[in-house]
């Protein structure tokens, strides 16, 4: 229950975002060019953000995770050899 407060609230700052930022701008990046509104560019800035953290994040949980594994199982072969 407490995720859908949390969505409903984060959509509804989006949307008023997105009416008071409706500005258009023009993004340039090297040879590319995009025109769109403000809150446009910002929402897709953020969740090229949010995407890029995930991946990091989940990367150095994964090896986290594989160094934890290979430590318990040094841990439980050492206990195997001394009885």
């Amino acid at each position: 229950m407490i995720t859908l407060v949390i969505v409903i609230i984060a959509v509804s700052v989006m949307v008023l975002f997105s009416v008071q930022n409706a500005a258009p701008v023009v993004v340039s990046f090297l040879s590319w060019k995009f025109g769109a509104s403000l809150a446009v560019i910002i929402v897709l800035s953020v969740l090229i953000g949010i995407l890029i953290g995930g991946t990091t994040a989940s990367f150095f949980r994964l090896k986290r995770s594989i160094k934890n594994k290979k430590a318990m199982s040094r841990g439980t072969m050492e206990n195997k050899q001394h009885p």
